[in-house]
């Protein structure tokens, strides 16, 4: 019995000792840790500025999302992945979210329509639905748009 506990314990600390030199050092050597770069926050910068400076560093700048917004000046940088002052490797890709000016767009009318008809219509308006209240009418069938608010055609 005892030598079947001194076996599972020489093997349990060989184990413990190969996994830390696994993950200290062939790891890393492996997947080039040593060779990344802290990333540079590049939000709040114009988009053409900011692409140029992760040029620099070796980065590859991709325009991503795009956010309306009337907060930051058109096409400045207000987020990016990864995030600023991470360790990156060079030549990784860097998306960028840029501000755009917020635009009108016209209600479109839904009253009469089916609901799932009027959430497609005002969703290819690129608005949402906010909510739904249900109300009981005899004369109009069940799930058809009574009345919205706001208004078809309001801005």
């Amino acid at each position: 019995m005892k030598s079947i506990t001194r076996y599972i314990i020489a093997l349990a600390v060989v184990g413990g000792v190969c996994l830390l030199v696994l993950n200290r050092i062939i790891m890393p050597l492996y997947v080039g840790h040593q060779h990344a770069r802290f990333l540079p926050d590049v939000t709040e910068l114009p988009f053409e500025d900011a692409r140029h400076r992760l040029e620099l560093e070796g980065f590859i700048a991709q325009k991503g999302d795009t956010k309306l917004t009337d907060s930051f000046a058109p096409g400045t940088v207000i987020d990016q992945y990864p995030r600023a002052m991470r360790r990156v490797k060079p030549g990784r890709t860097i998306r960028l979210t840029v501000a755009e000016r917020e635009r009108m767009v016209a209600v479109p009318d839904v009253v009469g329509m089916s609901i799932r008809s009027a959430r497609l219509k005002i969703g290819e308006a690129g608005l949402a639905v906010d909510s739904l209240i249900s109300e009981y009418d005899q004369e109009v069938p069940r799930d058809v748009v009574r009345w919205q608010y706001p208004r078809p055609a309001d801005h």
